[in-house]
């Protein structure tokens, strides 16, 4: 279960980050 859960962990990361480039962007824009 330790590649599935490393995965599971690099889509959590990837999915926070690219969050908070949304907003970051979000805030550019405004």
């Amino acid at each position: 279960p330790l590649p599935a859960s490393i995965t599971a962990l690099q889509l959590f990361v990837v999915g926070a980050f690219n969050v908070g480039e949304t907003m970051t962007y979000n805030d550019g824009v405004r």
